[in-house]
């Protein structure tokens, strides 16, 4: 899998939907795990709308999320497989990297 580019608003989107996500799973919901509502004030009120629009188009774009839109903007965006294993391999990636780092500190 090719690493996008992705800004640090869209990394930090994926990692919230990615949360929201494994909290649903966890707790063992009822609800949908990966179908989102409300996206703008749940996972990104400290930015404009437009901003936040952006973000979610990069995902879009990079696969990692489907958003359906509202006349007003996205209605509901959907993580997809392809944004779980992202972040899913990027944690990993992130651990292999840190113990690389410290073996060669010895």
């Amino acid at each position: 899998m090719q690493n996008p580019e992705l800004t640090k608003d869209a990394k930090v989107l994926l990692g919230r939907l990615y949360n929201a996500y494994r909290a649903r799973r966890d707790a063992g919901s009822d609800l949908p795990l990966t179908l989102f509502g409300n996206v703008y004030e749940t996972f990104m009120p400290e930015v404009s709308v437009a901003a936040a629009t952006e973000a979610f188009k990069s995902l879009a774009d990079a696969g990692f999320v489907r958003n359906d839109y509202e006349s007003d903007g996205i209605a509901t965006s959907i993580l997809l497989p392809r944004g779980i294993a992202y972040v899913e391999n990027s944690t990993v990636q992130t651990i292999k990297d840190v113990v690389n780092t410290l073996t060669q500190l010895r």
